[in-house]
């Protein structure tokens, strides 16, 4: 087969599977499991701006679970990359997989199940390692069987998604007795089934996690993040840490995104960090793309491939992408004095037509500190949404 023809064949897995295919930042493949399955979303870039083919991501939902399908090999003959999302994230910065000599590389902490069989084989590793014992640790043969499967299956878990490596060709075996026959693409119902099987490691998971006891730390956060709901009428969900409210022109959702430390090796990851999210009530229809500027941001600037808004500060910071681009301009000049106080407070930002999104380094554990961000957060948004600042938090 052709590449075209595998190109194919991608598009056909999506309409079978009705998933959307998009355009996305990056491919991250080798180092996806180190974010979670909402930052993994977050990459997409809209609907492909050519025919599908195998380097755009399948996105949906099976089964009420959110999947990503990608192709992840250079050739025809590599592998697909199947993800399934663990909803809500269990909150333990953990690594779940096989096989197990890959410990101890990271900087979180090894974790024993204190069943012999399964610690040689499996990789454990969270920075709440009791919480990951309390969510594994076998308290029946079921359980016990579930595990023996993860480890038979090499499917790997973190926070929020499990992922698989699986091959792209089906019938790889036959290759072997007949090398010069072409090999095919998995059909779209083969790839159902290994989906449903990832599916079903996410809600056994996921069905798990009300094991895991909340710890002290967790209880001082939650009981501020309360308080600070009562205060500015905002909605707080104590089991997933979330707080949920309406700003001017926006719905506003604050949480805890946890990311995978087991593995990672840079002094200054922060496996846990604060979201703040606001989805606009009104898409601005501008095909708006804003995210923190690269190492080539001067040279995207010198081609005129990033726009540039007349903010000295701004365009030193974020690459923006717009079109018509005087609306664009138009729209993200009155945010920009805000926009970079965020960056300035290491806020990691990103907007697009639909939604303001930022994430904070570490905890926000304190009333004071998660109102400065949220206050941050409503002058952002009435900038951007043209909306009246003194909103209902005054």
């Amino acid at each position: 087969m052709t590449r075209d023809d595998w190109n194919r064949a991608w598009a056909n897995v999506g309409r079978e599977l009705g998933f959307e295919a998009f355009e996305t930042v990056g491919h991250r493949v080798k180092d996806h499991l180190h974010r979670s399955f909402p930052a993994t979303l977050r990459d997409r870039r809209g609907p492909p701006q050519t025919e599908v083919h195998t380097s755009h991501q399948l996105v949906g939902v099976r089964h009420g679970v959110r999947c990503i399908l990608e192709s992840v090999g250079e050739d025809r003959y590599g592998d697909l990359a199947l993800t399934a999302e663990i909803a809500p994230s269990l909150g333990l910065c953990a690594f779940v997989g096989s096989p197990a000599w890959v410990r101890g590389l990271g900087k979180s902490k090894t974790v024993h199940l204190g069943v012999p069989a399964l610690d040689e084989e499996l990789c454990l590793e969270a920075a709440h390692p009791a919480g990951l014992v309390e969510l594994l640790r076998p308290q029946s043969m079921e359980d016990q069987q579930f595990l023996e499967l993860l480890i038979q299956d090499r499917v790997t878990a973190t926070d929020t998604m499990v992922v698989k490596r699986t091959r792209a060709a089906a019938d790889i075996e036959n290759l072997l007795s007949n090398p010069f026959g072409a090999l095919e693409p998995k059909p779209p119902a083969v790839l159902m089934q290994e989906l449903d099987r990832l599916i079903w490691f996410a809600n056994h998971l996921s069905a798990r996690r009300g094991r895991i006891s909340i710890t002290p730390e967790r209880q001082a956060w939650n009981a501020a993040w309360q308080a600070l709901a009562s205060d500015r009428q905002l909605a707080f969900d104590a089991a997933t840490s979330t707080l949920r409210g309406k700003l001017p022109g926006a719905s506003l959702e604050i949480g805890l995104e946890t990311r995978l430390s087991a593995l990672y090796v840079e002094g200054s990851f922060a496996p846990v960090a604060t979201y703040l999210s606001a989805r606009f009530d009104q898409p601005f229809g501008l095909a708006l793309h804003v995210d923190e500027a690269g190492l080539l941001n001067a040279f995207w600037e010198l081609i005129g491939k990033d726009l540039t808004i007349g903010h000295k500060a701004f365009d030193k910071a974020f690459e923006v992408r717009g079109t018509p681009e005087a609306a664009a301009r138009a729209k993200l000049l009155p945010a920009a004095p805000a926009l970079v106080e965020a960056k300035e407070r290491g806020w990691s930002v990103r907007i697009d037509d639909a939604s303001f999104f930022a994430l904070l380094p570490g905890v926000a554990s304190t009333r004071e500190e998660l109102g400065r961000a949220i206050d941050l957060v409503e002058k952002i948004v009435a900038a951007l949404v043209g909306a009246s600042s003194g909103g209902p938090y005054r």
